[in-house]
């Protein structure tokens, strides 16, 4: 997939040496940038999200309700 993208003059120049240092394209650079940067950043997978909101004494919708109240103040 092709996309199109924004450089400052500096990120350019950046990019543009670092490509040469290590031989390669800039477009080659730029897949392994966004490679390493997905691996480094996985996805939070859905059900490890679930329930992380802390214990406050009070079921989720008695909580719901007593942030709401606050709003007609």
């Amino acid at each position: 997939m092709r996309i199109t993208m924004d450089l400052s003059e500096d990120q350019a120049s950046a990019v543009d040496a670092l490509a040469r240092r290590l031989g390669i394209s800039r477009g080659e650079l730029i897949h392994r940038a966004v490679r390493a940067y997905a691996d480094a950043h996985p996805e939070l997978p859905s059900d490890e999200a679930f329930g992380l909101r802390a214990p406050v004494g009070e079921d989720g919708v008695e909580y719901q309700q007593r942030l709401r109240a606050e709003w007609e103040r």
